[in-house]
């Protein structure tokens, strides 16, 4: 069993998979303390949502979308990472299923199971944040980093000390509606562009606003 907060079909809106038609998992609970300010999905940890679903249930749900691609985010997926594990083996079971399974994490909890996933997406907090775990993280194949802008660049320090490669770094703006979003990103652009990092918008904000897509 997994505590779900919702299953829904749309496309990636952040980083090196955006763009990409996906079956979103989104896992209810966080770990992250204190919590984001910026949290645009804050009804996945408030306590207000969520429920238990059986490993039959969540494949019957992924199932009615046309997709290959599902990615685990909340919330905090590595928080039930044992019953993801146990939910992926499930799917492995039907054969006649194939999907690719990803993961968006905040990058506190390291585990050699998420050497499973297709691609990793690690978005450490500015508030905490473990640079012995991150490091770890790093050297799992297909792994990229995603910071949300800050003025005083305190992520900087993540990259320098993982020496991350710029192709493997994502910069978003900050900001839970479109007029937010589009009144910080030429910013994190021109920022983007003296560095060399990769700008990833936030496309499901600049789309539908603080709006949740049901």
């Amino acid at each position: 069993m997994l505590k779900i907060n919702e299953i829904f079909y749309s496309v990636q809106g952040e980083g090196p998979e955006i763009g990409k038609p996906v079956v979103f998992i989104r896992v209810q609970g966080c770990n992250m303390i204190p919590k984001c300010k910026f949290c645009d999905s804050s009804y996945s940890w408030d306590g207000t949502e969520g429920k238990e679903m059986s490993n039959e249930e969540i494949f019957e749900e992924v199932m009615k979308y046309n997709c290959e691609n599902i990615i685990f985010t909340g919330g905090e997926p590595t928080c039930q990472l044992e019953g993801i594990k146990e939910l992926e083996e499930f799917f492995w079971k039907k054969k006649e299923v194939y999907i690719r399974m990803s993961i968006e994490s905040n990058g506190l909890i390291d585990d050699d199971f998420l050497y499973e996933f297709t691609t990793k997406i690690i978005s450490p907090k500015k508030q905490c944040y473990n640079l012995d775990i991150l490091k770890k993280l790093n050297f799992k194949p297909n792994t990229y980093f995603k910071f949300v802008f800050d003025k005083d660049l305190w992520f900087m320090n993540i990259i320098n000390e993982l020496e991350l490669e710029p192709s493997k770094i994502f910069i978003m703006p900050e900001g839970k509606t479109k007029p937010e979003q589009e009144e910080k990103m030429e910013e994190v652009i021109e920022f983007c562009k003296e560095k060399g990092y990769m700008f990833s918008p936030r496309l499901h904000i600049l789309v539908w606003s603080d709006r949740r897509k049901k």
